[in-house]
C-alpha cells in the first residue's frame, strides 16, 4: 500500500505529480558524531501529528545542540504540565517566514 493507494481508497482529490523531485540536498556528507551541534527539521503543519513522543524530541532536540528552535510547535506551549524544556526556543505556527 502506498500514497496512491491511500488517495484512491479515501476519494481525495489530491494529485500526484507526474515527476519525480530530485535531490536538493547536493553537498559532501561528513560521517555522524556522537553529538552533533547542528540539528534541523521543518515540518508544514500545525497540528500533534507531526511531533513525535517527547523521549524522541529530547534526543533529536538535545541540550547540547548550538539551537534547537522548533517552528510551529504550538502543541507544545499549550501543555501547562508538561512545559518543554528551556534551551528549545519554540514558535508557533504561522510566526515566521520559513521561505
Amino acid at each position: 500500500a502506498g500514497v496512491l493507494d491511500w488517495l484512491e481508497a479515501t476519494g481525495s482529490a489530491w494529485t500526484v505529480t507526474d515527476f519525480d523531485w530530485f535531490n536538493i540536498c547536493d553537498f559532501e556528507l561528513v560521517p555522524p558524531v556522537a553529538a552533533p551541534r547542528d540539528r534541523r527539521g521543518r515540518h508544514s503543519r500545525s497540528g500533534f501529528e507531526k511531533f513525535p513522543p517527547m523521549e524522541t524530541m529530547l534526543a533529536h532536540f538535545p541540550a547540547h545542540a548550538a539551537a534547537c528552535t522548533i517552528l510551529g510547535g504550538d502543541i507544545l506551549l499549550a501543555d501547562a504540565e508538561a512545559p518543554p524544556p528551556r534551551h528549545w526556543t519554540i514558535r508557533r505556527f504561522g510566526e515566521m517566514d520559513v521561505s
